[in-house]
């Protein structure tokens, strides 16, 4: 048979060379299904619309855009000038009580490009200057969406359009013109359009590694996602028997995001060693059949309790990578599923629901909770789940072995450790975290008084400590890697509302406060030495992926270092000394492009000279 007259479909959609046969070479080396389009048009390069206009009225359009660039930096001109002067409280909390930060220019003033807006113009939305968490002004993204489209219909109305369209594409493909290749699995799965370039069989694990897989998921990642019932789901593991097909396509969906979590919970070393290939290579094949089975389970129009369960997962693992926003901005699609199935409903509510059901749907929604508290630097407090959204109440302390499908009683509540310990605790510093908010914002109700605040903290701190971390063993990793990782979360609140505290406190220029100094210094201290343990303590490495995707400790670094290079020295400065220059020391080399690096590099060789 003679060349075809287009590219098959998954040749162009992968923006690949085809030899346009049939089957084509790409196909028969991926064992893909080779399809070709029907019909279609040669890509054309499509003309600005004012190509006939006449070089005078041309001339007039540049420069009205050029004018209107130049309002546009203008208006931010004015807003620098008023920012300069507002200082921000430059301790953060953990992503789930990351502050709203001022978002607003000068108190009465109207950019002209928002006049414009309101004449009916849409391109006039020029954004407003914004503090980021190193302490730099930066620009919101709207100004950059409008900055750059009026520079790119300046190009194009020099030069011509340069955008190349295809008809007949099912999906229309942009191909980033700075060659960066990112992961666009998780918009196509949405839109079920995941790639068809492989096998679903070449994506599944072999049926002789998905028991240890899952042995794996129970040790490493269910303490912390404790979303499946684990007798439950070791029973279809054991049946399964490499028989994926034979599955419904929820459940099929779920084993694989298992898979998937288990594998991104080992470091490098260990991926190699239990599958002798490379870590990367098994977690985009992993990834890839996971979205795909995503896709065929079609959660966005038939949901059901076991989908939801895993896309949970998968995007509670995903927001342990470089991805923390894409996996914020997909929960949102997974909450409005889940209000749909009314999961932001307790199930006691329901006539029809037995205890089993009910405390699933509760450590489900709690789940989906804790993957919209992560919003990766982004100052959307407001935006976040919060108790007045829900009653769904916190699942009970209860070991799965308590818990059975068919059982007609609630199970009783255990005042020891369990296998809920670990998720309980999350819960109840997702509560605090979202109470607390008003510390560094003013849209929720608290009491006005510091000192009230402060007491709402400690009872909080003591009901944790009470119920939870009195019945942690220390001799046991995971119990001692929770205690750590809650006193750390514990620490950096108290330090917060501390420094807030002393702050309403101070009026004017004073003199510096010891006291205040050394609590300062202390705290930081801590966070410091428990971010360390954290990150290299051997017996806690199945649980370091837990804190993948996090920043530094960029201001408890400032302040141990700041205060160091004017105490006196001695042992405990030596201690602080020693802990600071070992974190700051292994800082990945994508956090020493940081500005806030080059700022403790100064201060690292200041403490040096002053030793």
């Amino acid at each position: 048979e003679g060349l075809k007259v287009w590219s098959r479909v998954n040749c162009r959609r992968r923006k690949v060379r085809c030899d346009r046969r049939h089957p084509c070479a790409s196909c028969t080396r991926n064992r893909a299904e080779c399809v070709f389009p029907v019909s279609g048009r040669i890509p054309r390069r499509g003309r600005d619309a004012n190509y006939h206009n006449p070089p005078g009225q041309k001339q007039a359009e540049l420069l009205g855009r050029f004018r209107r660039l130049e309002a546009m930096v203008g208006d931010l001109s004015s807003q620098v000038e008023h920012a300069a002067a507002v200082s921000q409280d430059d301790h953060l909390l953990d992503s789930s009580t990351s502050a709203t930060l001022s978002e607003t220019g000068p108190p009465g003033q109207q950019p002209a490009l928002y006049n414009e807006l309101a004449s009916g113009n849409p391109s006039a939305t020029p954004g407003e200057l914004v503090m980021a968490s190193n302490g730099e002004l930066v620009v919101g993204n709207r100004f950059w969406t409008v900055f750059c489209k009026e520079v790119e219909d300046i190009f194009e109305a020099v030069h011509g359009s340069t955008v190349i369209n295809i008809d007949g594409d099912s999906g229309s493909e942009t191909m980033s013109m700075t060659g960066n290749k990112r992961h666009t699995g998780y918009y196509k799965f949405l839109l079920r359009n995941a790639s068809t370039a492989y096998k679903q069989e070449d994506l599944n694990p072999l049926p002789s590694q998905m028991l240890f897989l899952w042995q794996i998921y129970v040790d490493n990642v269910d303490p912390f996602m404790k979303v499946l019932h684990v007798p439950t789901m070791t029973k279809v593991i054991r049946e399964l028997r490499g028989s994926y097909h034979a599955l419904g396509a929820s459940m099929q969906a779920l084993v694989l995001v298992v898979s998937l979590a288990a594998i991104m919970s080992l470091n490098a070393e260990e991926v190699y060693v239990n599958f002798n290939i490379d870590k990367e290579q098994l977690v985009s094949r992993y990834r890839l059949g996971a979205e795909r089975a995503l896709e065929q389970a079609d959660f966005l129009n038939d949901p059901d309790i076991t989908v939801l369960q895993a896309l949970s997962i998968y995007l509670g693992v995903l927001q342990h990578t470089s991805e923390i926003r894409a996996g914020w901005f997909l929960a949102g699609v997974l909450i409005r599923v889940a209000v749909s199935m009314k999961l932001h409903r307790d199930g006691s509510y329901f006539a029809n629901g037995t205890p089993f059901e009910i405390e699933m749907r509760r450590r489900l929604w709690w789940q989906i909770c804790f993957i919209d508290s992560r919003s990766g630097g982004l100052r959307v407090s407001d935006c976040k789940l919060s108790e007045v959204m829900f009653n769904t109440e916190i699942p009970s302390n209860v070991d799965d072995a308590s818990l059975e499908p068919e059982m007609s009683e609630v199970p009783v509540v255990a005042e020891r450790w369990t296998d809920m310990t670990v998720f309980l605790i999350r819960c109840e510093v997702w509560r605090l975290s979202r109470r607390l908010q008003s510390v560094v914002t003013t849209n929720y109700t608290l009491p006005a008084d510091v000192n009230e605040r402060l007491e709402l903290f400690q009872q909080f701190r003591a009901r944790i400590e009470d119920s939870y971390l009195k019945h942690l063993n220390p001799n046991q990793p995971l119990h001692s890697f929770m205690a750590t990782t809650t006193r750390l979360f514990l620490t950096k609140v108290d330090l917060i509302l501390y420094s807030k505290e002393h702050s309403a406190r101070s009026t004017g220029r004073q003199p510096a406060d010891t006291l205040q100094d050394d609590k300062a210094f202390m705290s930081s201290l801590s966070i410091i030495e428990y971010i360390y343990s954290l990150q290299n303590e051997h017996g806690w490495s199945s649980w370091s992926w837990q804190i993948q995707g996090r920043q530094p400790p960029w201001h408890a670094l400032r302040v141990v270092l700041s205060q160091l290079c004017t105490r006196r020295w001695g042992p405990i400065s030596g201690q602080a000394w020693s802990s600071a220059k070992r974190v700051f020391d292994s800082l990945l080399e994508t956090d020493r492009t940081d500005p806030r690096h080059q700022q403790l590099s100064v201060l690292v060789s200041a403490v040096q000279r002053n030793r």
